[in-house]
């Protein structure tokens, strides 16, 4: 009997864990396919300020619970933000999965833009979830997407007050913002389409939208800008060429993919120190807790090489490494691949998550 009693205790973790990882995968899937039933979550818009600003997010959470594991979930560049149908989904899904999941509203990351307070005002909310007394969370960790998930583990590294994060799960991520450019501004034909241009364009509408005080005339400024926003919003340009010989190169650049060799290296050293500044180097060793990194196989926005550098400078953290043909940057690819694939793909994906629930 107490032999029976033993093989228990062991076994009941065990049932729970694959239990949370079957409720994991099944809500995720559920995100994928945009259906995700909300009728038992809350879902609460919260205030907090910082310096005299005042910063917005949203909280979700199971009704009836109060979660054990808590994680800010910061999105990438997008102007929905966290408003976005699908990370708002994946939001919804996690929590249904047990988890408090905060998303902050990060103003650089709506407006195409990245910038250093990012990595503040991301340090920010996760001190804010470590703090507080109402869910009382005895885990706390970060989930990033795309730029988010590099800008996630940069707020652990730089921030003593952050460094006691229990885990960090980086999904598409960089560590070199000048290699990711020299790729988004290369001549070379690419595969990846998502709409009439490029993955690769995304990438370089953003780079150049960030370096637009190049542009010296004014009007040229306005009129690019209108430009390349709804380039990265709509995927067509909606105003005329410029009427300046510069800025119709740069029209030209952005819009119909000419030769522009002395525009890239203008906007190279226009964004050389932001860059440097975001980059995620040596400080990546301060990370010393358990790091879920998570790649597209076929990624031509930010290749899965990025991935494999920030492994190789989370030198002192625990790495949960999973490559997969199963998303491209942004997008499922599930129905692309054969039978043999998909159940491999989803085999390796299975076990990935298994090993979140169980660190988490």
């Amino acid at each position: 009997m107490i032999l029976l009693i033993g093989y228990l205790f062991l076994l009941v973790p065990g049932l729970l864990t694959v239990s949370r990882t079957t409720a994991l995968v099944r809500n995720l899937g559920d995100a994928t396919d945009g259906k995700v039933d909300a009728t038992e979550l809350v879902e609460t818009e919260i205030v907090r300020w910082r310096e005299g600003e005042a910063l917005p997010a949203r909280v979700y959470r199971q009704s009836a619970t109060n979660p054990a594991t808590a994680l800010v979930f910061v999105p990438g560049l997008t102007p929905d933000g966290i408003d976005n149908p699908r990370f708002v989904a994946v939001a919804r899904a996690l929590a249904k999965s047990g988890y408090l999941v905060l998303t902050p509203d990060i103003p650089a990351l709506r407006n195409f833009r990245l910038e250093e307070e990012s990595i503040d005002q991301i340090g920010f909310w996760y001190r804010q979830l470590r703090r507080n007394e109402e869910f009382k969370a005895r885990q706390v960790g970060l989930l990033g997407v795309s730029v988010g998930g590099t800008l996630s583990l940069l707020a652990v590294a730089r921030s003593p007050l952050s460094r006691d994060a229990d885990f960090v799960v980086c999904i598409g991520g960089y560590q070199s913002l000048s290699r990711c450019q020299s790729r988004w501004f290369s001549m070379a034909a690419a595969q990846e389409r998502h709409g009439k241009y490029p993955v690769q364009f995304y990438g370089r509408w953003i780079a150049m939208l960030m370096a637009l005080d190049a542009l010296p005339d004014a009007n040229d400024r306005v009129r690019m800008r209108e430009t390349l926003e709804h380039l990265l919003i709509r995927g067509k340009a909606s105003t005329e060429m410029p009427s300046s010989a510069e800025g119709a190169r740069w029209y030209r650049y952005a819009v119909l993919n000419e030769t522009g060799d002395d525009i890239y290296a203008l906007v190279s050293t226009k964004l050389e120190r932001r860059y440097r500044a975001l980059s995620a180097e040596a400080e990546l060793s301060m990370v010393q807790c358990p790091v879920f990194l998570v790649h597209g196989a076929s990624d031509e926005l930010i290749p899965p090489e990025e991935t494999e550098e920030l492994r190789r400078r989370l030198s002192s953290a625990e790495i949960h490494l999973l490559y997969t043909p199963l998303i491209s940057h942004t997008h499922p690819l599930i129905d692309r691949l054969g039978p043999l694939e998909k159940l491999l793909a989803l085999g390796r994906g299975l076990w990935f998550l298994h090993s979140l629930v169980l660190t988490t």
